[in-house]
């Protein structure tokens, strides 16, 4: 794991990672303490294992494995519980910790082409479609204050963009305009201003900001390679992706205006699915 001074949280505080890295063949769940520049793996059994979300004050870790089963694993003794098990396939899940939902992408059936938004609680109850509309509805995520969700919408060949909805599925808007091309994974900033997303616009993904009416637009990235699955930093200050630039599928750190990008990890393993939290010290 490599790092800058510049990671480094105060010293009442801990900055934790949370993220997907294949090991042994398969991707497990793995946390990496920024104030250490230290990488500790959590998950063990021979499944893969994608999207780590903390929940419970970072006491735990919510995950999907690659056959769309929902589990949660205890950081302390690394226990591992199904959660949802009834329910069926899980995608792109996303958590509101205001709300204590879980935001959700369900295809329809085999229509690898038709998949709508939905969200339930960890009980499995109060199950709620929000998307009614043709095509794919995916990549939900939560603005911090639990009110509205952003998401991509699109057709599988088609053009693929960044829409906004209240958090009961009213008020639908699109944020992005693009022909052909595809707007993806969005998430807020903490503050709830500022939209990060991918896209392939100009040729190779990249990452891009806006605020959250859509407006200022940017490119932070501008690079060849592969820059996928933004989020920030839970100060707001910086930005967390994943990149192949280093050859392999890595974590990479840069400002929020696209300056001074730097390698998390190593560049000899892959890695992806950063989760950010941080925390007060005990």
């Amino acid at each position: 794991i490599l790092g800058t001074s510049s990671l480094c949280p105060a010293q009442d505080e801990a900055d934790l990672i949370a993220y997907s890295h294949l090991t042994d063949g398969y991707w497990q769940i793995w946390i990496l303490d920024l104030a250490k520049f230290e990488s500790q793996q959590i998950t063990t059994s021979s499944v893969d294992k994608r999207y780590p979300i903390w929940i419970k004050g970072g006491k735990k870790i919510m995950y999907r494995t690659s056959n769309a089963e929902m589990f949660i694993v205890d950081v302390e003794n690394k226990k591992e519980t199904q959660i949802l098990d009834k329910f069926g396939v899980i995608t792109d899940p996303a958590w509101s910790e205001v709300n204590k939902r879980l935001a959700f992408t369900r295809y329809e059936g085999y229509l690898k082409d038709e998949s709508e938004i939905w969200t339930i609680q960890l009980d499995g109850q109060d199950q709620r479609v929000l998307t009614h509309e043709p095509g794919m509805q995916y990549n939900p995520a939560w603005s911090p204050d639990g009110n509205t969700i952003v998401y991509a919408s699109g057709k599988t060949f088609g053009t693929h963009q960044i829409w906004i909805m209240d958090k009961d599925g009213k008020n639908q808007k699109k944020l992005t305009e693009n022909t052909g091309k595809w707007d993806i994974l969005p998430a807020f900033s903490p503050d709830g201003e500022k939209i990060v997303f991918a896209s392939n616009r100009e040729g190779s993904f990249d990452i891009w900001i806006m605020d959250k009416h859509g407006k200022g637009l940017k490119n932070l990235t501008k690079n060849e390679a592969l820059d996928t699955k933004p989020s920030f930093s839970p100060d707001g200050k910086q930005i967390i992706f994943t990149s192949t630039r280093s050859g392999t599928l890595g974590l990479w750190v840069m400002n929020i205006d696209g300056t001074n990008p730097r390698r998390l990890t190593d560049g000899k393993s892959e890695c992806q699915d950063a989760s950010w939290i941080r925390l007060k010290k005990e």
